[in-house]
């Protein structure tokens, strides 16, 4: 039975389906709803190229419900990780006016640090909707490690600049370990992790896939 996700396009997007290889080898069918693609995962394709055919669906199994809250972020005084100032739960990566537009504090930091000098280490666990490769990446100015399930996938010092990693294989509900360090050296420091695979366009990694705990 096909497996179902959920697939926004933009106006302008080539009508009708589309069938294509994911370099895992995955068969994807993507058919045009109204304003949105439906994405089927085909088993048993024998790699002949169709341009008719019928995919009969029995049911529509649906992404596994996400509910996270955030993940659970210590502020420290100075960019050494030294003396810890505040904790709190941070419901996304997102901080830094160009990121957090009607805000009068983009980074809302407690009292006794300064945006020049202070590092942050967020914890916590991610939640992927479907199972596939994931690439992760960051906006930032300042800088930043992210570990993945222990492995350090990002490390980069950027001034409003990007960095990215390889393709991760993730799998749908489970709850994969995340960290994340980040030192500022600026007045105007920025930080914003986002999210992208074969199948979703770049977001900004959401609320619901990030949790302080494991359960």
């Amino acid at each position: 039975m096909p497996e179902w996700v959920y697939y926004p396009w933009k106006r302008g997007d080539r009508n009708g389906c589309q069938i294509f290889t994911r370099p895992n080898g995955d068969v994807i069918w993507l058919v045009q709803a109204e304003n949105h693609y439906i994405a089927f995962k085909i088993h048993g394709w024998d790699k002949v190229r169709r341009y008719k055919g019928t995919v009969n669906i029995v049911d529509r199994p649906t992404a596994p419900k996400m509910q996270g809250t955030g993940l659970r972020g210590t502020y420290f005084r100075g960019d050494n990780f030294g003396q810890p100032i505040s904790q709190r739960i941070d419901d996304r990566l997102q901080f830094g006016k160009r990121y957090v537009v009607d805000s009068a504090k983009p980074w809302n930091l407690p009292e006794q640090l300064t945006p020049n000098s202070f590092s942050v280490e967020w914890e916590g666990f991610l939640e992927v909707p479907r199972t596939e490769a994931y690439q992760f990446s960051v906006g930032l100015t300042g800088t930043v490690k992210v570990w993945i399930d222990g492995q350090l996938v990002i490390e980069a010092s950027q001034n409003n600049g990007t960095a990215q990693s390889a393709p991760i294989e993730m799998i749908a509900g489970r709850k994969t370990p995340i960290e994340v360090q980040f030192i500022s050296n600026s007045d105007k420091p920025l930080l914003q992790l986002y999210w992208e695979s074969m199948i979703q366009d770049r977001l900004t990694v959401p609320t619901a896939a990030l949790y302080p705990d494991r359960y």
